[in-house]
């Protein structure tokens, strides 16, 4: 069993309208400044983990009001290890569900002070992961991950979010406890 907290910084590529004035994305990479995560993973084996991850996107910049300021996600990851020894290489996959928001600079806005909007990505989130583990001692680990996150629209709204197709590329740096 492991325990595991990260931060994340990343960026998206974005499509389709942005959430609160609706606008046209002429421009295709928004950033994603800020996520949180915590995992809960179980080790299989020696080199494959399974683990549940929340993902929490928090899109720092965007004023327009009444904007989001969460996105929340909820995914399974599955790590490979590609050694048996504590610190190694991983390749893994991520598959679940939620809306990753990326924040968008407006061209055609009269306000300067409410120039910045959310893309919305999701509900359907999969994606590809690399990364490295490194043992810092016999149960805590330095998690450093890389993942393609591809948000899918299976349905066009959630609530009041219009939901976009789009990929957000995260880096993301955590610490994890191994039981």
């Amino acid at each position: 069993l492991s325990l595991a907290l990260g931060a994340a910084t990343g960026v998206g590529y974005v499509t389709g309208e942005t959430e609160q004035l609706r606008n046209e994305v002429k421009c295709c990479l928004a950033p994603g400044w800020f996520t949180l995560s915590a995992e809960v993973g179980y080790a299989v084996s020696a080199r494959l983990t399974l683990a549940g991850l929340l993902r929490l996107g928090f899109p720092v910049g965007a004023n327009i009001d009444g904007h989001s300021p969460l996105g929340p996600a909820a995914l399974v990851r599955a790590r490979y290890a590609l050694s048996a020894s504590p610190s190694s290489l991983y390749l893994g996959a991520l598959l679940g569900g939620g809306i990753i928001r990326n924040t968008l600079k407006l061209s055609d806005t009269m306000d300067p002070e409410m120039d910045t909007d959310v893309v919305a990505l999701g509900p359907l989130l999969a994606g590809p992961s690399v990364g490295y583990i490194a043992a810092l001692g016999p149960r805590f680990r330095l998690h450093l991950d890389l993942s393609a996150i591809m948000g899918i629209p299976v349905v066009s709204d959630l609530g009041t979010s219009r939901l976009n197709f789009g990929v957000q590329v995260d880096a993301t740096v955590g610490v994890g406890v191994h039981f």
